[in-house]
């Protein structure tokens, strides 16, 4: 799946290179930086570890750091500009406990999500500064989820100093996406922005 948002990644560089070398062409190219919500983001509970003591929700790796590039371009008299747009998102949650009353262990989880936006985005251009636009397409998204256990490295020793077991899953899943927002024109060629977006698909 990464191998597969990189190549998508650098056949829409190449494309922007070679627009302005064939017709009317315009484009732009956006940075990304925000932050981002998963629904569920649940780890499977490590089963020799009580239920009344370590619940569910300890771990918590549902609002995630993100970042990205968009990619807008097309002809200069489209009604819409094709939207290509790469984001990555990483969060990591900690849970500290004591066992047997002396015993120091932490539990350590973390996501990575990929995701690959390709559809279209309309902006309206009828003002000089501000430049509204909303867009949506096929969401192609990749999970990456690790939990691991620290404990003493030897069992008289009480502080957590070893990984004593991790588990790692990946998948990926097809979905769709949708935004909004706002372009405030600085000048011709820089831009800062405001990007509100979902987008949907499950991965396990």
């Amino acid at each position: 799946m990464k191998k597969t948002l990189f190549a998508v990644s650098i056949a829409v560089a190449l494309v922007l290179l070679a627009g302005p070398a064939t017709a009317k062409m315009k484009g732009e190219v956006n940075l990304f930086l925000g932050m981002k919500d998963v629904s569920d983001s649940d780890f499977e509970r490590i089963e020799f570890l009580p239920q009344e003591e370590f619940p569910d929700s300890m771990l918590d790796v549902s609002s995630m750091s993100e970042y990205g590039i968009g990619f807008n371009f097309g002809g200069v008299d489209w009604p819409v500009m094709i939207a290509v747009d790469y984001l990555m998102a990483s969060e990591d949650d900690a849970y500290n406990f004591t066992y047997y009353g002396e015993y120091d262990f932490k539990l350590e989880a973390e996501l990575e999500t990929t995701e690959i936006h390709l559809g279209v985005r309309k902006f309206w251009t009828n003002h000089d500064k501000f430049h509204p636009y909303i867009g949506g397409g096929v969401a192609f998204i990749d999970a990456d989820a690790e939990l691991a256990l620290f404990g003493p490295e030897m069992l008289p020793v009480r502080q957590a100093s070893a990984e004593w077991f991790s588990q790692c899953a990946d998948d990926s899943g097809t979905g769709y996406w949708l935004n909004t927002g706002v372009m405030w024109r600085i000048t011709p060629r820089i831009s800062l922005g405001f990007d509100l977006r979902y987008s949907d698909a499950s991965v396990d």
